[in-house]
């Protein structure tokens, strides 16, 4: 067999290689480059022609470190049941996280979520490892990366075998898991010559490492105790369905209605394409997790879906980061523009209030004219005549 077609079967067939793992896996991230190859991957998808994209590296009030390190603590039981913990967040600061699939019920915690359970929610598999799925079932990307064998190497005190890896070509960039990969362009794997899972993984663009993620640890076939996969939550905290913590926005509301309810000041731009429509959400905000006020005016075009979408909190919150992108001056007023892919993105904030203008095949130009018309919303319903 050559050495490619060993690592063919040693991937495709890692699922069946073993019945039980444990395993502590450790990542890194260079968010600066991690910014930059998630353009550089938007830009390929086409990001400007649908769908609206935020990647921020850090609110404007605490922005993340240059890079940050994290680990998870894994127990998989093939077919669906696993858990995962975690020491840190996302930007590496001390938060402890729980998540717990067992068959079709799944549960999970974290500091600032609280306590959660799939219940009622019909998503089976919300939360099942997420990024590092792929580094324990490896099979799934035989239809995303090209590979390249480069031969033996050690990670963990296990034998392996180095791949090069990229995006095959007509694969639209890889879809999920080449996003979850870190939106890279090249990816070096170290396939364990055993068991087929990859015991490490690193994401480069142009030449920079942004994202690894590597087994440090790692146990096969152990018989675990059946507390693994019940789910606990800390004392005094209760367990809420996904529903009471996700609850939906308020939908189709008037833009004077949401003027009113707003606790900060709505704008709405005086020059849209024309012959578009408006639709407005409106989502109070809550406390756990912490959510901020959030409207969003969607004007929508026939036949091209949404064209310009204006989101706005107040600008205390963080759910609206800034990006730097370019700044622009006019009419006393300043923006920030950024291109993300040929989506034009425009930050801004006016009496209190963030605003970001996304469009959506709409030139450049024409997404900052819109941006400088903002005005105050009417709080008043308009007058009927006749």
């Amino acid at each position: 067999m050559t050495q490619l077609g060993e690592v063919l079967e040693l991937m495709y067939g890692a699922r069946g290689r073993y019945r039980t793992l444990r395993a502590t896996i450790a990542t890194w991230r260079h968010h600066e480059r991690a910014q930059r190859a998630f353009e550089k991957s938007m830009e390929r998808q086409g990001a400007g022609r649908s769908g609206s994209v935020l990647y921020s590296v850090g609110g404007p009030g605490e922005p993340l470190p240059e890079t940050t390190q994290a680990s998870a603590r894994v127990w998989l039981e093939w077919p669906r049941r696993c858990r995962e913990e975690r020491d840190t967040d996302f930007a590496g600061r001390p938060s402890r996280s729980t998540r717990v699939v067992d068959g079709e019920r799944w549960w999970s915690f974290d500091e600032h979520m609280g306590a959660i359970s799939s219940e009622g929610s019909g998503d089976a598999q919300s939360g099942f490892l997420d990024e590092l799925i792929h580094m324990l079932d490896p099979g799934l990307l035989l239809g995303v990366l090209e590979l390249d064998p480069k031969g033996p190497i050690e990670v963990a005190g296990r034998a392996g075998i180095l791949v090069r890896a990229g995006v095959r070509e007509g694969v639209e960039n890889g879809g999920r898991w080449s996003f979850q990969l870190g939106g890279a362009d090249v990816h070096e794997l170290v396939v364990d010559l055993e068991r087929g899972v990859l015991l490490r993984v690193e994401s480069s663009a142009d030449g920079l490492p942004h994202a690894i993620m590597e087994i440090t640890e790692v146990a096969f076939d152990e018989t675990f105790p059946p507390e693994t996969f019940a789910f606990l939550p800390p004392p005094g905290e209760t367990v809420r369905s996904v529903s009471e913590v996700f609850p939906q926005p308020h939908d189709a509301v008037s833009i004077d209605q949401v003027a009113r309810e707003a606790p900060f000041v709505v704008f709405v731009p005086s020059r849209v394409p024309e012959g578009s429509h408006l639709h407005v959400t409106f989502f109070p905000g809550q406390d756990r997790p912490r959510v901020a006020p959030t409207v969003n005016l969607s004007y929508t075009s026939p036949g091209r879906g949404v064209v310009i979408n204006v989101s706005q909190t107040p600008t205390e919150s963080e759910e609206l980061s800034w990006l730097e992108g370019e700044r622009v001056e006019q009419g006393g007023q300043e923006l920030r523009v950024h291109d993300i892919g040929g989506q034009i993105q425009i930050f801004l904030e006016r009496e209190g209030t963030r605003v970001v203008v996304i469009g959506h095949g709409v030139p450049r130009d024409t997404l900052i004219e819109v941006a400088l018309s903002l005005v105050p919303a009417p709080t008043e319903p308009p007058r009927l005549t006749g």
